[in-house]
């Protein structure tokens, strides 16, 4: 029987060892909640990964979610902003538990590993394709600029 939606959520997405203050709703609700410290400045960003491949097994789950996270991480470090949430959208084109495990494994270690606590998200049905949307937050003081990134 494959695992629906929030039994996939549970058993991949929800184990993260990043804790952060700020949240108020985390993964596995629809919306996550989030208030910024006062002070400062919220900065969003997006880093999507796809893959023309019809199969999981012929993509590398470890690499698709290093390249994700790694991403995001260098559009917040242009803002200087600190990296603290993140929120993914995944679109699968089957349910494959090994794949998600190692998949889901690497993007929390990287997520860790630069700070983000993974907050929510959605899952759908499709070809192969992640979008992470990393916040990262800023003191309120001008350091923010409109440069492209």
């Amino acid at each position: 029987m494959p695992l629906e939606e929030f039994s996939l959520i549970e058993r991949f997405f929800r184990p993260s060892s990043t804790r952060r203050s700020g949240v108020v709703v985390d993964v596995g609700d629809d919306a996550a909640v989030l208030q910024a410290p006062p002070g400062h400045l919220m900065i969003s960003a997006l880093s999507s990964q796809n893959s023309a491949e019809p199969q999981l097994v012929t993509v590398n789950a470890a690499d698709f979610a290093s390249q994700l996270v790694a991403e995001g991480r260098q559009q917040l470090k242009a803002k200087n902003a600190r990296p603290v949430w993140a929120t993914l959208a995944l679109c699968l084109p089957e349910i494959d538990e090994g794949w998600l495990d190692t998949f889901s494994t690497h993007l929390l270690q990287a997520c860790k590993e630069c700070g983000l606590q993974l907050v929510g998200g959605d899952t759908t049905s499709g070809p192969l394709n992640a979008v992470l949307a990393v916040h990262g937050l800023v003191r309120d003081e001008g350091s923010v600029t409109d440069q492209q990134t």
